[in-house]
C-alpha cells in the first residue's frame, strides 16, 4: 500500500521495461500519471532535492551549534503533540526563553534496545 514505481522513465527519456506484480485480496488500485503532466507538475525534481539538501546542511549546522548546550532540564512540557507505537511526542519550551518551541520525541529505552 502506498509504494510507486516507474519515476525515473517518467524523469528521463527511457521507456520502462519492468514488470511489476501486486497482489492483494481486496484489490488492487494504480494511479497513473503521464511524462507530460509529472513534468508540469514535478519537474527539475533532482536540481530542487540538491538545491535544498545544501541549504538545510548549512542551516542544520547553525542550529545544532546553538543549542548544543541544552540539556533536558532546559525543557518545560507544554502539550502531548502525538502518541504511537514508538513512543509520544511532546510540545517544549525553552524554560530562559518560552519563545522557542520543539517537538521532543519522548521513547522507552527498553523499547529501543528490544
Amino acid at each position: 500500500r502506498g509504494d510507486f514505481f516507474g519515476e525515473r522513465a517518467l524523469q528521463g527519456d527511457d521507456i520502462r521495461t519492468a514488470n511489476i506484480i501486486a497482489e492483494s485480496d481486496t484489490g488492487v488500485s494504480c494511479l497513473v500519471i503521464d511524462r507530460e503532466s509529472f513534468n508540469q507538475l514535478i519537474s527539475n525534481l533532482d536540481d530542487i532535492k540538491i538545491k535544498r539538501y545544501e541549504e538545510d546542511v548549512m542551516e542544520r549546522r547553525k542550529l545544532n551549534e546553538q543549542y548544543a548546550s541544552i540539556v533536558l532540564s532546559d525543557l518545560r512540557k507544554v502539550a502531548t503533540l502525538g502518541v504511537g507505537g514508538f513512543g509520544r511526542v511532546e510540545l517544549v519550551t525553552l524554560s530562559r526563553d518560552q519563545t522557542k518551541s520543539f517537538a521532543l520525541k519522548v521513547m522507552k529505552k527498553a523499547q529501543i534496545v528490544e
